[in-house]
């Protein structure tokens, strides 16, 4: 949830977006929605902070749909995104010291070809092994007002580089 703040521009007598505020998340989900939104936007910090969150909050909620699985399953579905995220995002930043300890296949295509390569890894690996690495985070068990992961979600090329 977010709230837009607006103002009136008397030159253009128009009303323009002066500023959005995003309400803090309520449930792991879409924290983890924010995570990725600030990997987007290049926000290295604040997209570590939140996946940080991510896996250690007690703070949100662990909700999905009925049937969906026990809450403790799906933080650990989460988490786990959550540090593989952080792996790509230190690795992206070049911080190989702290991505360097998990997912060996990630880490020896970025280290042999480079960060192109390694993305192609990654998005490889979730396409082949979907239904454990992106059904889980997507609508089938959060509901469909949640987006659906692809592979191309896991190591988005249009990262920014911090």
């Amino acid at each position: 949830a977010y709230i837009r703040i607006y103002a009136y521009d008397p030159v253009r007598d128009a009303w323009r977006l002066v500023e959005t505020q995003w309400a803090p998340p309520q449930t792991r989900i879409h924290l983890l929605h924010d995570a990725d939104r600030a990997a987007r936007h290049g926000d290295l910090m604040q997209a570590l902070l939140l996946y940080g969150q991510v896996i250690a909050s007690q703070e949100v909620r662990d909700e999905a749909l009925p049937g969906a699985g026990e809450p403790a399953r799906l933080h650990a579905v989460l988490a786990a995104y959550a540090r593989f995220r952080m792996l790509v995002l230190h690795a992206r930043a070049g911080r190989e010291a702290i991505a360097q300890a998990t997912f060996a296949e990630f880490w020896q295509a970025y280290r042999q070809s480079g960060w192109d390569a390694a993305c192609e890894a990654a998005r490889r690996y979730a396409e082949e092994h979907a239904e454990a690495v992106l059904a889980p985070l997507g609508p089938e068990v959060y509901g469909t007002n949640n987006r659906a992961y692809t592979p191309e979600d896991v190591c988005l090329s249009g990262e920014t580089s911090p």
